[in-house]
């Protein structure tokens, strides 16, 4: 398995997490944070993939509360660290 795979399998397990209505502060801190952005560059995201990706994890989500609002804001936020 190379790191590009690797990566991509983080990302759609944090999200298949994230969707889950029991997820936890990781689960929204993966996101959030720094993980994403590496795993998604590590993937060869580009920063029109990593937009769509978390306004549609942000949209997917069961429950529209805080955490899932602060993902979908990053995922329009990223343009700022790209």
């Amino acid at each position: 398995m190379n790191m590009k795979t690797l990566a991509e399998a983080i990302i759609l397990q944090a999200a298949d997490d994230f969707l889950d209505e029991n997820r936890s502060e990781g689960d929204v801190a993966f996101f959030s944070g720094e993980g994403f952005r590496i795993c998604s560059e590590m993937a060869g995201m580009n920063h029109t993939e990593k937009c769509e990706f978390l306004d549609l994890v942000g949209k997917c989500a069961p429950v529209s509360s805080p955490e899932v609002k602060r993902v979908a804001a990053v995922g329009s936020m990223v343009s700022l660290h790209v």
